[in-house]
């Protein structure tokens, strides 16, 4: 079997009955989804710094990163391919308040295949991932 083992750092910002998230598609499952932002941790790198660093390239906006909420392995498959990550779930929220009033967000980093980023309306048809972020909606 091939691939690698990603550590990984996600944050659950909400507002309400909402939470950030980016909108993806996986074309193999024909499957609409929502992802907490974040990222890969690099070497050196706390999970916390990752969040900060991946706010700022993702979407050039500053957080403040508050409690871890959990670790958990996540196995995974998109677009057909097997992804193994131990997810850093942390709650965070913006330091500027006036971004809870933004609907959607502009995605700055380059290559990513996310359609938009904005607040997604929490319910039981809705698609989140990393799975563990249901156990904190």
């Amino acid at each position: 079997m091939t691939g690698k083992l990603r550590p990984i750092a996600v944050a659950l910002l909400k507002c309400g009955s909402k939470l950030l998230a980016m909108k993806g598609y996986d074309k193999v499952k024909d499957e609409v989804f929502y992802r907490l932002l974040g990222g890969g941790i690099e070497f050196g790198e706390t999970s916390a710094e990752t969040i900060k660093r991946e706010f700022m390239e993702e979407l050039g906006l500053d957080v403040e990163v508050q409690e871890r909420l959990d670790v958990e392995e996540n196995l995974f498959t998109f677009e057909g391919k097997l992804g193994h990550e131990i997810v850093f779930l942390y709650n965070a929220k913006f330091k500027d308040e006036a971004l809870y009033e933004k609907t959607d967000f502009e995605f700055l980093e380059e290559g990513a295949t996310i359609e938009t980023v904005g607040w997604v309306e929490i319910s039981d048809d809705v698609l989140i991932y990393p799975e563990i972020v249901k156990k904190y909606l």
